[in-house]
């Protein structure tokens, strides 16, 4: 019997294959739940409430929807639940201007991005470096890069293992707070790294 988790518009569909087939319809961790339907040769069932199941035993079964209670779900698929990979995060981090420097808020949440990352070892991190628009666009996308190479280098010498790094910038074209050209603004002075 092979078991894996299927992830369909949010929704995770819980599989046993082979002769029989089980799909339990799950909540997503904030609640909310969609629906899906199943369907074979002459049946067809929608699941759309939490814990809502059904099972095919053939192309010719008809399919009948039932609820299962949340534990027996729980209990009869915790190993698939915990080879589940956690969900991708984006942290924001914010500079001091005209510096590869983190501001002081953002700077004591390094230990967190450094924890985060190592949760999901080993992990795929992106990190985008921005700029606010004072000065040349030239100069803000060498002054982004700069600071997403700071942080790339912080979580380097955390000894993060990873699959990936990519370090990149957007200069002043991707601005968080929208401003004309040549104008302060320290929401756009930032660094977004995305850890997967």
């Amino acid at each position: 019997m092979i078991r894996y988790i299927s992830i369909i518009a949010g929704l995770f569909l819980l599989c046993s294959c082979g002769v029989k087939t089980n799909v339990i319809l799950l909540p997503d961790a904030d609640g909310k739940t969609g629906a899906v339907t199943v369907k074979n040769d002459t049946s067809s069932v929608v699941l759309d409430q939490p814990y809502t199941a059904t099972r095919v035993k053939s192309n010719r079964s008809t399919l009948h929807a039932a609820v299962v209670e949340k534990k027996t779900v729980e209990d009869k698929y915790q190993t698939l639940f915990q080879a589940e990979p956690l969900k991708p995060i984006s942290i924001l981090l914010y500079f001091e201007f005209n510096s590869n420097q983190l501001n002081p808020a953002s700077a004591k949440l390094i230990p967190e991005v450094i924890r985060l990352a190592r949760e999901r070892v080993p992990c795929e991190i992106n990190i985008i470096g921005h700029s606010d628009t004072k000065g040349t666009a030239e100069y803000n996308y060498d002054l982004a890069l700069d600071r997403a190479q700071h942080v790339a280098d912080l979580l380097k010498e955390a000894g993060i293992r990873m699959k990936n790094l990519t370090v990149t910038s957007h200069g002043e074209k991707d601005l968080l707070i929208m401003t004309g050209d040549d104008v302060y603004e320290e929401k756009n002075r930032r660094v977004e790294v995305m850890i997967r």
